[in-house]
C-alpha cells in the first residue's frame, strides 16, 4: 500500500472515530440533560407530607408538653391531661355546690341573739335574793298567763303605781325592739331574705313610735296619780297591743317563707312583756 493510500486510510478511520465518539458524547450528554421523570411523584409528595407531618409532631408534643406545664402551674383546674385532671382538688366543685345549695335550716341560718330580757329574768332565777314581790306586783300579775315567771320578773319593784311599772318597763321594750333591729341589720348584710327583713325592720320602726305613745300617755297618768282616765289607759293598751301586731307581722313574714326569724326569742320577749303591761293596763287609775 502506498503512502497516500494509508493517509486516506488513517484519515478515514479517524473521521469515524471522531463521530462515533461525538455521537456516544451527544448521547450521553442528552441523557444528562434530560430532566428525569417524576414518576414517583406521589410517593415523594407522601413521603414529604408524611415527612414534615413526623417531624411535626414531635414539635406539636413538645408545644403541648409545654402549654400543659404552664397551666398546671397557674391553674390547677384548667388541665387537660389525665394525671393532671385526676389531681385536681374539689374545691371548684365544692364552691359549686355550696352556692347552689338550698337555704340552711333557720337553727342554723342565723346567729343566736340572746335578749336583755332572757339574761334579766334568768340572773334573777338563779338569784337567791330575799327580796320578794310586793303586793301590787302580786295582783297584777295574778291575772298573767304565766304568774310565777311575771311575778319573778317584776319582784325588784317598789312603785305602788301601775302606770309608773308600766312606763319603766315600756324603756325595757324600747331596749328589746332596738335588740331586734340590731339582729336584723346583722342578718340583712348576708343578703340572704332581705325582703322579709325589710318587713321587720319596718315594723320594728312602728313599734318604736307606739311605744312613745303609751309611754307619754302614761307619763299623763303617773302625774295625775292616782286618777288615770279610761280614755288614757284605752289609749295605752292600743298602743302596746299595735306593739304585739308589729312584732307579729315580722314573725308571719319569717313563717311565709318557711324559715324562723333571727329575732325569734327577741319578738318573744316582746310579745310577753308587752301582754303582761297590757294585764296591769287593768288596774291603771288605782292606787296601791
Amino acid at each position: 500500500m502506498d503512502l497516500s493510500t494509508k493517509s486516506t486510510t488513517t484519515l478515514l478511520f479517524f473521521v469515524i472515530f471522531t463521530l462515533t465518539l461525538s455521537s456516544l458524547l451527544s448521547i450521553s450528554t442528552s441523557q444528562d440533560l434530560a430532566p428525569s421523570p417524576s414518576p414517583p411523584s406521589v410517593d415523594d409528595s407522601s413521603t414529604s407530607s408524611s415527612s414534615p407531618s413526623s417531624s411535626a409532631a414531635p414539635t406539636q408534643s413538645s408545644s403541648a408538653t409545654s402549654a400543659v406545664e404552664p397551666a398546671d402551674a397557674s391553674s390547677p383546674s384548667g388541665s387537660v391531661s389525665g394525671d393532671l385532671t385526676t389531681a385536681d382538688p374539689p374545691t371548684v366543685d365544692d364552691a359549686s355546690s355550696s352556692s347552689s345549695a338550698p337555704s340552711p335550716s333557720p337553727d342554723a341560718s342565723f346567729p343566736s341573739f340572746p335578749t336583755m330580757f332572757s339574761m334579766k329574768l334568768e340572773r334573777k332565777m338563779q338569784e337567791s335574793s330575799m327580796t320578794k314581790p310586793t303586793d301590787l306586783v302580786r295582783e297584777l300579775c295574778s291575772g298573767a298567763e304565766n304568774p310565777g315567771k311575771c311575778m319573778e320578773f317584776f319582784r325588784d319593784s317598789r312603785s305602788d303605781d301601775p302606770a309608773e311599772i308600766i312606763n319603766t318597763e315600756i324603756g325595757t321594750l324600747r331596749t328589746l325592739v332596738n335588740e331586734g333591729i340590731s339582729a336584723a341589720t346583722k342578718v340583712r348584710r348576708q343578703g340572704n331574705t332581705g325582703a322579709v327583713l325589710d318587713v321587720c325592720l319596718e315594723n320594728y320602726d312602728k313599734a318604736m313610735g307606739n311605744l312613745d305613745k303609751a309611754s307619754a300617755t302614761c307619763a299623763k297618768c303617773i302625774r295625775a296619780n292616782p286618777k288615770c282616765s279610761p280614755k288614757s289607759t284605752g289609749e295605752v293598751k292600743t298602743m302596746l297591743s299595735a306593739v304585739v301586731s308589729n312584732v307579729g307581722y315580722c314573725d308571719e313574714a319569717f313563717s311565709a317563707q318557711g324559715v324562723a326569724p333571727p329575732m325569734k326569742a327577741t319578738n318573744e320577749a316582746v310579745i310577753e312583756l308587752t301582754d303582761w303591761l297590757l294585764e296591769f293596763c287593768k288596774k291603771l287609775g288605782k292606787k296601791y
